[in-house]
């Protein structure tokens, strides 16, 4: 168990010194302050908590040079058995600070002792909930090798809601048994974001949501079904709200041609770059179906008018500080380098369309040879996510997987590539063979994705069917590895669970999420 404390101050003014050495008077006079002081007692008197990472904070007393925070396990009412059981112990010289106590499903008891002189605060009670996950969806992360250089680092996986320490111990939950959490993240402002069923909802620590863009109608995407978010959905660092959206489908899930699975997304007619305010109307949007329009697909479009093609659009990421936008549409690997506000497409990365000299006889048959010209990209395929770093390189979590059948299938790839003179320069690519085990035995689906850690290390969540969560530096070595799991109640036994897309939280970002800050 770790503990960690945080330097923040709450002022409150209480003039100790005032009650002489009066012992009983003193000890009256912080019981009633803190009473009357709810809002600065956390965890407040009787709570449930979602989290075994806590955030304690307590009045200031003046003049004091330090405290103790004292936890134990069980409900205690008073002190002497309270002061048998206290098994956790921590000297602070703040009235603020985190600590972990041991297990979900627990009762505890803690207090303060304000030093010289020392003088105990009335007792507290909260419980730490059951951890909430439906026996189907009992998940684990197993840990497979660790360099202990992320030690305050947490893995949030959105797929089962849980979010789990660097050992693979869960931390948090979502106190919400319906929540299926889509491309779950914390945000700027120390919050929680995520995609469920199409909605996008803001949430804080203890899992109370805070806002929700409720499917709410604009012009700038349709005027009359509303629409849906998918894949990527971010809260920027100003308050507002970006991602994909595409027009609401009540529609039942089409199958997927050759296989026997619903698709897990309504097709994607209509998609849009969407930024919305507080709230919840569209400010700003970029037409992604208008661009397709415009490109060189129009012509694969014009050629076959009664087929569909599906370009895909499955990542967004916003460069604030250069006001750039970066559109990855996997069904045709492309990339899209965009300037915001304006919407001017800047680059385009990956192959162009070409049209045969031969006329088409406008078979399905040859519309899947055209496309896998643009689709089989030579640098990526079938890419999920990106990400641009600081320092100028841009990340592809890349499912590196062909459109063409008749084409073995390969291992997902993570890029790190350089914008040059109006093309993408690889500078290196990791293989996630290098983590993956029994690689011939599967296919690549979809999913997976990618998040830069602040000195440019990756950690890599793997797309379906792999289970494997990693952390790789720079130079490609493997820091952290990882596999996830789900109980199958039907055999009793632990399985691989693709995590389609998981996050990494850093000790600063988790503090912030805690405080709300």
């Amino acid at each position: 168990m770790f503990l960690y404390l945080y330097a923040g101050i709450h002022s409150f003014f209480v003039h100790l010194r005032s009650a002489g050495n009066n012992r009983w008077l003193l000890v009256l006079l912080i019981g009633a302050l803190s009473s009357h002081s709810y809002a600065q007692i956390t965890p407040a008197e009787g709570s449930r908590l979602n989290y075994r990472i806590i955030g304690f904070s307590f009045p200031a007393g003046q003049s004091v040079p330090g405290y103790n925070l004292e936890i134990a396990e069980g409900n205690w009412n008073n002190s002497v058995d309270f002061r048998a059981h206290a098994s956790i112990k921590i000297a602070s010289k703040k009235n603020r600070l985190i600590a972990e106590v041991p297990a979900f499903g627990k009762q505890y008891t803690w207090r303060v002792v304000y030093n010289s002189p020392a003088t105990a605060s009335q007792l507290y009670h909260f419980t730490t909930d059951t951890l909430r996950a439906a026996s189907t969806d009992r998940a684990r992360v197993i840990v497979k090798s660790n360099s202990n250089k992320y030690p305050h680092s947490y893995i949030l996986m959105g797929s089962c809601n849980t979010m789990f320490d660097m050992n693979g111990n869960p931390v948090w939950f979502l106190p919400a048994d319906s929540i299926h959490g889509l491309d779950m993240k914390v945000s700027p402002t120390g919050t929680l974001t995520f995609i469920n069923g199409g909605d996008a909802y803001e949430v804080n620590y203890a899992g109370k949501k805070l806002w929700t863009a409720d499917n709410k109608t604009d012009t700038a995407v349709d005027s009359a079904s509303g629409f849906d978010f998918h894949h990527e959905f971010t809260k920027l660092s100003h308050g507002r709200y970006f991602g994909l959206v595409t027009r609401k489908f009540n529609d039942k899930p089409l199958p997927v041609i050759g296989e026997k699975r619903l698709r897990f997304f309504p097709p994607f007619d209509n998609t849009s770059i969407a930024e919305l305010d507080s709230n919840g109307n569209i400010t700003w949007a970029w037409d992604c179906t208008e661009y397709i329009h415009r490109s060189d697909v129009n012509k694969l479009l014009l050629r076959y008018p009664k087929l569909r093609i599906e370009t895909h659009e499955n990542a967004c990421f916003f460069n604030e500080k250069d006001s750039i936008i970066y559109l990855g549409t996997s069904g045709i690997s492309r990339i899209v380098k965009i300037k915001y506000p304006s919407g001017k497409v800047l680059n385009e990365y990956g192959n162009k369309y070409v049209a045969p000299s031969s006329a088409s006889d406008s078979s399905a048959e040859s519309l899947m040879k055209e496309f896998q010209q643009l689709a089989n990209g030579s640098q990526f395929c079938f890419q999920h996510t990106l990400q641009h770093s600081a320092d100028g390189f841009l990340y592809i979590y890349d499912n590196n997987r062909t459109s063409d059948k008749l084409k073995p299938r390969q291992t997902p790839a993570v890029l790190k590539m350089k914008e040059s003179h109006g093309h993408l320069e690889k500078i290196w690519d990791f293989d996630c063979a290098h983590v993956i085990e029994n690689t011939g035995k599967q296919g690549n689906g979809g999913g997976g994705n990618i998040v830069l850690l602040p000195d440019n290390s990756v950690f890599v969540s793997t797309n379906n069917p792999y289970n494997y969560l990693f952390i790789i530096n720079d130079k490609k070595a493997i820091l952290w590895k990882a596999i996830a799991e789900q109980y199958d109640p039907a055999t009793g036994e632990w399985k691989p669970r693709a995590t389609y897309r998981a996050s990494i939280i850093t000790q600063q970002q988790l503090e912030q999420l805690i405080w709300h800050k």
